[in-house]
């Protein structure tokens, strides 16, 4: 999900998107940390890349997080995580079980309400009997189809390329490219021969 996040705001300068990342949240303790599978937040700049996130340097931890469930993980996603987003006004937290084990439903959202409580977002069934639910913070629907996660732009009616589709599609652009070089390359070619038969009469 990092993937697509990256290359959807590859060109704002003020969102960073990171993921299992050491994030201190507590001035002064270094014994005290979180590592989210995957956030963003805003009004943070992309550039230095971060090699740990400090909350009193950034102004906030993240505004979507998103954990992905296992089996060492799903029980500290469920209480102290979620906790502890809460009280750091993370405005989204969603998580996801792509194994079907440990969370019913396996795709699961929350946003923070008017009182800084979590509050679980609907979720609609699409016609292939997967999840969908509405991402506000990022603009985004976020759907469950078996193992995969997916995310949706409606305001492009598409979905954002995964790390597999992003290298396709760019072996297909290169494709495409050489393509038309060739066939400049030829008609070049051609002009010139016909250049050439022309002044030999």
């Amino acid at each position: 999900v990092a993937t697509p996040l990256v290359s959807r705001y590859a060109d704002r300068s003020d969102v960073y998107v990171g993921g299992d990342m050491m994030m201190y949240y507590i001035e002064g303790n270094r014994e005290v940390s979180i590592s989210p599978d995957v956030f963003v937040a805003f009004g943070s700049t992309r550039e230095p890349v971060r090699r740990v996130w400090k909350t009193w340097e950034e102004g906030k931890l993240a505004d979507f997080v998103l954990e992905v469930a296992s089996k060492k993980t799903h029980g500290r996603d469920e209480r102290e995580k979620r906790a502890l987003y809460q009280s750091l006004g993370v405005a989204e937290y969603w998580q996801f079980d792509a194994t079907r084990e440990y969370l019913s439903p396996v795709l699961q959202g929350r946003r923070l309400n008017a009182a800084r409580a979590y509050e679980l977002l609907p979720l609609a069934t699409t016609p292939e009997g997967g999840l969908r639910g509405v991402c506000q913070v990022l603009g985004l629907h976020i759907y469950a189809d078996g193992s995969r996660l997916r995310l949706f732009d409606p305001a492009t009616g598409r979905f954002l390329l995964n790390h597999l589709e992003h290298t396709r599609a760019s072996e297909e652009k290169d494709d495409t490219i050489a393509e038309e070089r060739r066939a400049r390359q030829a008609a070049e070619a051609e002009l010139a021969e016909l250049k050439r038969q022309l002044a030999g009469r």
